[in-house]
């Protein structure tokens, strides 16, 4: 499904149904995800120079790599 079609279908969601809300949390956050979708960009870039800066902890962090994001999911029941 791509993003566009995730979108229309949050969308559709009726929000005077809690059960079906309930069970949609982007919802709350759906203007966040049609600016993704409007600005064309499908990937986010986050500044951290700040944190980098002010935190050693953050500076010696390595790279999420692909054996976290299966451990993740697998935790996630994904």
């Amino acid at each position: 499904m791509s993003l566009a079609d995730w979108i229309s279908a949050l969308r559709s969601t009726d929000l005077s149904d809690h059960e079906q809300v309930k069970t949609k949390p982007a919802l709350k956050i759906l203007d966040f995800f049609e600016s993704i979708e409007q600005s064309g960009r499908l990937q986010l870039i986050y500044e951290t120079k700040n944190g980098l800066r002010c935190s050693k902890s953050m500076r010696q962090l390595a790279p999420v790599n692909a054996d976290w994001m299966r451990i993740w999911l697998r935790q996630w029941d994904f």
